[in-house]
Protein backbone atom coordinates (compact mmCIF):
# COMPACT_ATOMS: atom_id res chain seq x y z
CA UNK A 1 0.00 0.00 0.00
CA UNK A 2 3.03 2.40 1.06
CA UNK A 3 4.48 1.64 -2.10
CA UNK A 4 1.67 2.32 -4.43
CA UNK A 5 0.98 5.54 -2.62
CA UNK A 6 4.55 6.57 -2.85
CA UNK A 7 4.11 5.65 -6.79
CA UNK A 8 1.18 7.79 -7.39
CA UNK A 9 2.86 10.82 -5.88
CA UNK A 10 5.86 11.02 -7.56
CA UNK A 11 3.95 10.35 -10.79
CA UNK A 12 1.89 13.36 -10.30
CA UNK A 13 5.07 15.21 -8.80
CA UNK A 14 6.54 14.64 -12.55
CA UNK A 15 3.93 15.17 -14.55
CA UNK A 16 2.98 18.27 -12.36
CA UNK A 17 6.49 19.52 -13.00
CA UNK A 18 7.13 17.75 -16.51
CA UNK A 19 3.90 18.18 -18.29
CA UNK A 20 2.59 21.09 -16.69
CA UNK A 21 0.65 23.08 -19.18
CA UNK A 22 2.29 26.81 -19.98
CA UNK A 23 0.15 29.27 -18.07
CA UNK A 24 -2.74 30.76 -19.51
CA UNK A 25 -1.15 34.56 -20.73
CA UNK A 26 -5.42 35.64 -20.75
CA UNK A 27 -7.16 37.94 -18.31
CA UNK A 28 -9.44 36.40 -16.40
CA UNK A 29 -10.86 39.68 -16.40
CA UNK A 30 -14.15 39.45 -18.72
CA UNK A 31 -14.23 39.88 -22.71
CA UNK A 32 -15.41 43.25 -23.62
CA UNK A 33 -17.86 43.46 -26.22
CA UNK A 34 -17.14 43.76 -29.59
CA UNK A 35 -17.99 46.97 -30.73
CA UNK A 36 -20.97 47.87 -32.57
CA UNK A 37 -20.53 48.47 -36.32
CA UNK A 38 -21.06 52.04 -36.50
CA UNK A 39 -18.69 52.46 -33.57
CA UNK A 40 -16.19 50.24 -35.44
CA UNK A 41 -16.17 52.71 -38.34
CA UNK A 42 -16.18 55.80 -36.73
CA UNK A 43 -12.73 54.40 -35.22
CA UNK A 44 -11.06 53.16 -38.07
CA UNK A 45 -12.07 56.38 -39.92
CA UNK A 46 -11.51 58.73 -37.13
CA UNK A 47 -7.58 57.06 -36.47
CA UNK A 48 -7.37 57.36 -40.75
CA UNK A 49 -8.01 60.77 -41.23
CA UNK A 50 -6.36 62.07 -37.75
CA UNK A 51 -3.32 60.29 -38.45
CA UNK A 52 -3.28 61.84 -42.24
CA UNK A 53 -4.20 65.10 -41.34
CA UNK A 54 -1.66 64.91 -38.79
CA UNK A 55 1.19 63.81 -41.26
CA UNK A 56 0.22 66.71 -43.52
CA UNK A 57 0.74 69.39 -40.25
CA UNK A 58 3.91 67.71 -39.90
CA UNK A 59 5.08 68.55 -43.85
CA UNK A 60 4.02 72.26 -42.59
CA UNK A 61 6.55 72.68 -40.21
CA UNK A 62 8.87 73.13 -42.89
CA UNK A 63 7.38 73.81 -46.08
CA UNK A 64 4.46 75.90 -44.98
CA UNK A 65 5.17 79.60 -46.45
CA UNK A 66 2.65 81.41 -44.95
CA UNK A 67 1.56 82.63 -41.87
CA UNK A 68 -1.80 81.47 -41.53
CA UNK A 69 -1.18 77.92 -42.33
CA UNK A 70 2.06 78.13 -39.75
CA UNK A 71 -0.60 79.39 -37.49
CA UNK A 72 -3.25 77.05 -38.21
CA UNK A 73 -0.45 74.24 -38.43
CA UNK A 74 0.72 75.06 -34.73
CA UNK A 75 -2.54 75.02 -33.01
CA UNK A 76 -4.34 72.24 -35.22
CA UNK A 77 -1.39 69.76 -34.09
CA UNK A 78 -1.96 70.33 -30.61
CA UNK A 79 -5.70 70.04 -30.31
CA UNK A 80 -5.21 66.84 -32.72
CA UNK A 81 -2.74 65.09 -30.65
CA UNK A 82 -4.92 65.37 -28.12
CA UNK A 83 -8.44 63.94 -30.22
CA UNK A 84 -6.12 60.95 -31.18
CA UNK A 85 -5.20 60.45 -27.76
CA UNK A 86 -9.10 59.98 -26.77
CA UNK A 87 -9.67 58.22 -30.07
CA UNK A 88 -6.49 56.16 -30.37
CA UNK A 89 -6.70 55.05 -26.28
CA UNK A 90 -10.53 53.82 -27.44
CA UNK A 91 -9.57 51.95 -30.08
CA UNK A 92 -7.10 50.16 -28.29
CA UNK A 93 -8.75 49.01 -25.38
CA UNK A 94 -11.32 47.66 -27.77
CA UNK A 95 -8.46 45.66 -29.50
CA UNK A 96 -9.24 47.92 -32.35
CA UNK A 97 -6.08 48.69 -35.12
CA UNK A 98 -4.40 51.84 -35.21
CA UNK A 99 -3.03 52.93 -38.81
CA UNK A 100 0.59 52.34 -38.83
CA UNK A 101 1.25 54.45 -42.16
CA UNK A 102 -0.15 55.87 -44.84
CA UNK A 103 -2.19 53.75 -47.56
CA UNK A 104 -4.05 54.75 -50.80
CA UNK A 105 -5.02 57.63 -51.60
CA UNK A 106 -3.89 59.14 -48.64
CA UNK A 107 -0.35 58.33 -49.08
CA UNK A 108 -0.60 59.36 -52.64
CA UNK A 109 -1.62 62.95 -51.72
CA UNK A 110 0.80 63.32 -48.89
CA UNK A 111 3.47 61.94 -51.75
CA UNK A 112 1.95 65.03 -54.42
CA UNK A 113 1.84 67.86 -51.48
CA UNK A 114 5.65 66.90 -50.95
CA UNK A 115 6.67 67.25 -54.48
CA UNK A 116 4.22 70.27 -54.60
CA UNK A 117 5.88 73.68 -55.79
CA UNK A 118 6.59 75.82 -52.79
CA UNK A 119 5.00 79.07 -53.78
CA UNK A 120 1.65 76.81 -54.54
CA UNK A 121 2.41 74.16 -51.11
CA UNK A 122 0.34 76.27 -48.51
CA UNK A 123 -2.76 76.14 -51.10
CA UNK A 124 -2.52 72.54 -51.87
CA UNK A 125 -1.91 71.98 -47.90
CA UNK A 126 -5.39 73.67 -47.35
CA UNK A 127 -6.91 71.80 -50.48
CA UNK A 128 -6.28 68.74 -49.52
CA UNK A 129 -6.10 68.24 -45.88
CA UNK A 130 -9.44 70.90 -45.34
CA UNK A 131 -11.21 67.49 -46.82
CA UNK A 132 -10.27 65.37 -44.62
CA UNK A 133 -10.76 67.84 -41.72
CA UNK A 134 -14.59 68.81 -42.76
CA UNK A 135 -15.56 64.76 -42.98
CA UNK A 136 -14.02 64.14 -39.94
CA UNK A 137 -15.86 67.23 -38.55
CA UNK A 138 -18.67 65.76 -39.79
CA UNK A 139 -18.59 62.29 -38.06
CA UNK A 140 -18.21 63.97 -34.81
CA UNK A 141 -21.59 66.00 -35.15
CA UNK A 142 -23.23 62.81 -36.27
CA UNK A 143 -22.17 60.96 -33.24
CA UNK A 144 -25.58 60.56 -31.80
CA UNK A 145 -25.75 57.05 -33.91
CA UNK A 146 -22.49 55.71 -31.60
CA UNK A 147 -23.22 52.96 -29.34
CA UNK A 148 -20.34 52.86 -26.94
CA UNK A 149 -21.05 55.74 -24.33
CA UNK A 150 -17.42 56.08 -23.81
CA UNK A 151 -16.89 56.74 -27.51
CA UNK A 152 -20.31 59.40 -27.68
CA UNK A 153 -18.35 60.75 -24.86
CA UNK A 154 -15.37 60.78 -27.11
CA UNK A 155 -17.53 62.43 -29.79
CA UNK A 156 -19.46 64.66 -27.68
CA UNK A 157 -16.45 66.35 -26.34
CA UNK A 158 -14.22 66.89 -29.65
CA UNK A 159 -17.35 67.17 -31.48
CA UNK A 160 -17.33 71.64 -31.41
CA UNK A 161 -13.64 71.50 -31.58
CA UNK A 162 -13.55 69.46 -34.84
CA UNK A 163 -16.46 71.65 -36.22
CA UNK A 164 -14.65 74.69 -35.19
CA UNK A 165 -11.43 73.77 -37.42
CA UNK A 166 -13.68 73.28 -40.02
CA UNK A 167 -14.38 76.96 -40.50
CA UNK A 168 -10.69 78.10 -39.23
CA UNK A 169 -9.43 75.86 -42.50
CA UNK A 170 -11.95 77.69 -44.78
CA UNK A 171 -10.77 81.11 -42.94
CA UNK A 172 -6.71 79.91 -43.73
CA UNK A 173 -8.13 79.61 -47.08
CA UNK A 174 -9.40 82.66 -47.74
CA UNK A 175 -6.21 84.22 -46.23
CA UNK A 176 -4.02 82.64 -48.31
CA UNK A 177 -5.65 82.94 -51.71
CA UNK A 178 -5.21 87.49 -50.25
CA UNK A 179 -1.37 86.95 -50.34
CA UNK A 180 0.31 87.55 -53.21
CA UNK A 181 3.16 84.61 -53.93
CA UNK A 182 6.49 85.35 -53.65
CA UNK A 183 8.57 85.14 -57.12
Amino acid sequence: MKFSTLFTAAVLAWSSVFAAEEPATQSTAPKKAPLAAGDKKFVKDQTEGLYFVMELIGQSKTNAQTEPVKKLGEKAKADFDKVWGDVAGFATNNMEELPKELKGADKSAAERLKKADKKNWDKEFLKTTGKEVKKMARAFKDAKTLVSPDLKKIATDWGPIMSNYEGEWDTAEKEVAKIKPQP
